[in-house]
Parts: structure tokens; C-alpha cells; sequence
């Protein structure tokens, strides 16, 4: 004999309660704070691996790790609310190598920095290939990536309140650049209120306002791609980020401050760690892209 909806509903609340007493000085998952991994978008390009392009089509953005499609080519740009911004410097192996990042660094001081900073020594030849060839010669890639941690938010999105980072690299630094002077140039109106929380106005009875920078959590942007083109042999498709009329509700934007305190939190503890997957065809200015998007 089954049990109904309302018998299995009951029996999970009983073992709810029975396991409150258990959770409510637990730390048994204290040390998995350690390791937090940030999903990330990935573009596919045409140089892309083909299981992916055959999957999703070039031009598409997707969530990894997961393969997710948060994009494809035709639809609106999805919102997104940005909460933490930071900067990190890779060191990328070469293309042909199984491997992909070897090495990253939060520290603007560090050597990765200094060397992706420097477009003399941003490559770096592999030991022993000195004598090789220029096309058979393998490098390392010193690699300075912008990163916006944030949430998809789009209630009619099946990825609504996901979090995702957006990462500018490479062939997508100058957007990455556009972005963070976009975000900080926002500005919103607030009342001035005296010490006692009079409202201030001027000689003639009017409000007086003022023009305070805009958190960061609390701007939302909408986001696609597009492809872009230096040339016959310089193609790749890259994310387009646009400024939103509107805020973040009134609703969430408690929720949005406090992602943001976790998040700093944590990485200004040296926790985060994004998820590169296989990113080395990525945002590539040397990348041939497929005409038309799709599959």
C-alpha cells in the first residue's frame, strides 16, 4: 500500500526536526569553506572544442562547470546583478599542452602580474624549446583576467539567481576596462538630512540631493555577445555588457550586500578559485570565427 503526498510530506518533516537538534552547532562542513569554486561563463568560438560547438552552437555563452546554456545567439539579454569584483594573473600553458592554468595569483606584486603587465615577457618560452622552431616552440601565456562575480536575475530564466562570473581576458581586456569605468562612474540621487533626520532644503524650500556612487551590488546589467572582428583573420565572439535603468529591488538588496560580505570575505582570505574548465580558446584576438553563430 502507497503512501500519499501528505504521508511522505509528514514523514520528511518529522526527520527535519529530528535532525535540527544535530544542525544547529554543526561544523562539519566548516572546512569546505576552503574550497569555493566559481563557476564562470564560457563563449563558445570556433575554435572551440567540437563536442561543444556541435552541442551548443559558436556564439553561445555557457555556465561551467556544468555546460549549462545561460545565451544562445537570437535571445534578450539576461540581467545580471554584479556583487564582487577582483583581479587575478594566470599563467596559462601553451595550447598544445595537455594542461591548462598552472598557476594564479590575487597579489598585484606577484611575478604573473608584473609579467602580464609587460607585453616583452607576457610570453615565455618552455625549457628545452629554445632551439625548436618559432611555430614549434611552446609557451607559457601571462594572463591578467578581470572578474565580476554575480547572479543571473530573471525570474523567467531557468538560471535565475545562479551564480556566475564574468571573466575579461585577453582579446577582452579593453571591454573588461569599459566595464569597471562604467561601474564606477554610476551615480544615483539621495536626500540630505540634518543630524536630527530633517530633510535639508535650500534657500527657496526645495530637497537638497546629492549624487553618491552606486554599490556595486546594488546595479544590474544585462548581458550578451556579439562577434568581433579586427580584420580577415582576427575574429571571436565576446561579452556585451549594457547598463540597466533600473536598481536592484528593494526585496533582494540585503541578500545582494551579504553575498558580497561572503564573497569578500573569502576572497581576501585567498578562498576563491575560478573554474577555468578549458578556457584556453577563449576571448583569443587570434581565433578564427565561423561566420554566422550557431551550429
Amino acid at each position: 500500500m502507497s503512501r500519499t503526498d501528505t504521508e511522505i510530506k509528514k514523514v520528511k518533516g518529522v526527520e527535519s526536526n529530528y535532525l535540527a537538534q544535530y544542525a544547529k552547532d554543526d561544523h562539519s562542513l566548516d572546512a569546505m569553506d576552503e574550497y569555493r569554486t566559481l563557476p564562470r561563463h564560457k563563449m563558445i568560438q570556433a575554435t572551440s572544442a567540437q563536442k561543444l560547438i556541435a552541442e551548443f552552437g559558436i556564439g553561445t555563452i555557457i555556465l561551467q562547470p556544468g555546460n549549462v546554456v545561460v545565451w544562445r545567439y537570437g535571445d534578450d539579454p539576461f540581467p545580471f546583478i554584479p556583487f564582487l569584483f577582483f583581479v587575478e594573473w594566470l599563467k596559462w600553458c601553451d595550447l598544445r599542452d595537455e594542461n591548462s592554468v598552472i598557476g594564479r595569483t590575487m597579489d598585484p606584486t606577484h611575478e604573473y602580474a608584473k609579467k602580464a603587465r609587460d607585453s616583452e615577457q607576457r610570453l615565455e618560452i618552455y625549457d628545452g624549446h629554445e632551439e625548436r622552431s618559432e611555430k614549434e616552440r611552446w609557451h607559457y601565456r601571462y594572463v591578467q583576467a578581470f572578474r565580476f562575480v554575480g547572479v543571473i536575475f530573471d525570474v523567467n530564466h531557468p538560471l535565475h539567481l545562479t551564480p556566475l562570473t564574468l571573466s575579461f581576458e585577453r582579446g577582452e581586456f579593453a571591454t573588461g576596462q569599459n566595464l569597471i569605468n562604467a561601474v564606477k562612474m554610476r551615480k544615483m540621487l539621495v536626500n540630505l538630512f540634518d543630524d536630527d533626520g530633517n530633510q535639508l532644503l535650500d534657500e527657496d524650500g526645495n530637497k537638497l540631493v546629492d549624487r553618491i556612487p552606486v554599490p556595486l551590488f546594488a546595479q544590474m546589467w544585462k548581458v550578451d555577445a556579439s562577434l568581433r572582428e579586427r580584420g580577415a583573420d582576427r575574429k571571436w565572439w565576446g561579452l556585451d555588457v549594457k547598463q540597466m535603468e533600473e536598481l536592484v529591488p528593494a526585496d533582494i538588496i540585503e541578500e545582494m550586500e551579504a553575498l558580497h560580505k561572503d564573497y569578500k570575505k573569502a576572497k581576501d582570505a585567498e578562498r576563491l578559485i575560478v573554474d577555468e574548465g578549458s578556457q584556453k580558446d577563449d576571448n583569443d584576438p587570434a581565433a578564427v570565427a565561423a561566420s554566422k553563430p550557431g551550429f
